[in-house]
């Protein structure tokens, strides 16, 4: 029937895509999205980006290689953001989120997505002063670095001996 054949070259279609193409000497890069600034405050949209160049940085210091074409960066649908991190063919995306908790403070959540697994680790939050968001890096570059080392970055199981 030709509606049943369509159903498993659709199902056959989509296994292929969760397949990890990456060996073991590919780069693992990362897209790490502009941090949406969800307060209602206007003044903290410069430091969300200022927040998100300094990740960027600090990641490229702990040897992961960011995805640094804005345009993509700047990327806000869901479902965009997946489209786009698979064209990219990165293993890992990143997004974060400021929230307005009280006037003096506010709550960073970031969540990470394994691209080759199409699963999505659990999301952290980080509560800090409002003055003080910079002051967070360290912690929030360290929490990036655990899940990053949950990703699939290349085929399963052990190198192959020679």
């Amino acid at each position: 029937k030709p509606l049943e054949t369509l159903g498993v070259v659709r199902d056959v279609g989509r296994a292929l895509e969760r397949v990890s193409w990456r060996s073991r000497k590919d780069p693992r890069r990362v897209i790490l999205f502009d941090i949406d600034n969800q307060t209602g405050v206007d003044t903290l949209s410069v430091t969300a980006r200022q927040l998100g160049d300094a990740l960027r940085g600090m990641l490229l210091k702990r040897s992961v290689q960011v995805v640094s074409d804005s345009q993509v960066r700047a990327t806000k649908d869901v479902n965009e953001r997946r489209a786009v991190a698979t064209r990219l063919g990165v293993g890992a995306s990143i997004a974060g989120a400021i929230y307005r908790v009280r006037a003096d403070s506010v709550i960073l959540r970031f969540s990470t997505r394994d691209q080759s697994e199409e699963r999505t680790l659990p999301t952290f939050d980080l509560r800090v002063p409002r003055g003080e968001l910079l002051g967070a890096l360290q912690t929030i570059v360290d929490r990036m670095m655990t899940d990053l080392g949950q990703v699939n970055w290349g085929p399963k199981g052990l190198p192959p001996t020679s």
